[in-house]
């Protein structure tokens, strides 16, 4: 008889438990809590999406080497050079200019020649000159030439 008893004690405190934990109510569904978990989710997104803005920025607190403003307007922040004196690539005087791409790759572009702009032939042919110009892209032959519509040489920070 008393493992009757026993088992009949142990079932009622189970019992009891159980009743007791249902009559519990879950935290989370109180509204304070609520409310806190939801700020804490959108402050956790807010802080992601922050590192993530600061990660595309760029990093170096420069300028990028040139802003393709439409599809073929340019405006580039490089070095006038002239790709028989400074590349060496050609037996004929052509200017052009050079920069640093996405990647700091390096790239040329042929400057269309245009007498009303003051394209000293100094700049490009006395080695490089730091530059600031802005026009269109033509596309001759295969070839992508530049034709400038400003045009901003730095010779005092020549090499």
């Amino acid at each position: 008889m008393s493992d009757n008893i026993k088992q009949k004690n142990n079932g009622d405190f189970e019992l009891s438990i159980t009743r007791e934990l249902r009559q519990r109510k879950n935290p989370f569904l109180r509204p304070v809590f609520a409310v806190a978990a939801i700020g804490a989710l959108f402050m956790i997104l807010g802080s992601v999406l922050q590192m993530a803005a600061e990660s595309a920025k760029d990093t170096t607190g420069m300028t990028p080497a040139f802003q393709a403003m439409e599809e073929n307007h340019l405006t580039v922040h490089g070095e006038c050079v002239c790709i028989k004196c400074t590349l060496q690539i050609s037996d004929q005087h052509h200017r052009a200019i050079r920069y640093r791409a996405d990647g700091n790759e390096e790239k040329v572009i042929l400057l269309q020649n245009n007498p009303s702009m003051d394209m000293n032939s100094d700049y490009f042919c006395n080695g490089p000159t730091p530059v600031l110009v802005e026009g269109n892209i033509l596309t001759t032959n295969g070839l992508r030439i530049l034709s400038a519509t400003a045009f901003k040489a730095f010779p005092a920070e020549h090499k």
